[in-house]
């Protein structure tokens, strides 16, 4: 799934928005390290943010979060689908961007409806 949004900074620039999980490296159950949104930006206009250490409460889950663009602001409201077991699981839900040039704040929140953000990154890219 992509979306194509436009962004309005200096001038108008066409990115596209692209959602993808993995799962945790070397998440220790018993000493759970904290939840934390990262990024990452290369040259060509890409970049990506992520927020490392989801833990949820089932395997299988599909991340396929609700985004919403506001000028060079980027909400990322995490949404879940599916899921197999009742078991915990550590997964690295991430927002890829294609076609970013300049400053892109990336506000993630943990659920549709949340007014706060869980975490905010503020990323430059080339």
């Amino acid at each position: 799934m992509s979306l194509a949004l436009l962004l309005f900074a200096a001038c108008a620039n066409q990115v596209t928005i692209i959602p993808g999980q993995d799962g945790c490296i070397d998440y220790n159950f018993t000493d759970p390290a904290e939840s934390t949104v990262d990024w990452e930006a290369s040259s060509g206009g890409t970049a990506r943010a992520w927020r490392s250490n989801a833990l949820m409460d089932q395997t299988g889950l599909i991340f396929e979060p609700n985004i919403a663009a506001d000028g060079n602001v980027i909400h990322v409201y995490e949404a879940w689908t599916g899921g197999e077991t009742a078991d915990a699981f550590c997964y690295e839900p991430s927002v890829a961007f294609e076609g970013v040039s300049g400053e892109l704040q990336v506000r993630w929140y943990l659920a549709e409806g949340d007014t706060v953000p869980y975490d905010s990154v503020d990323i430059e890219a080339e």
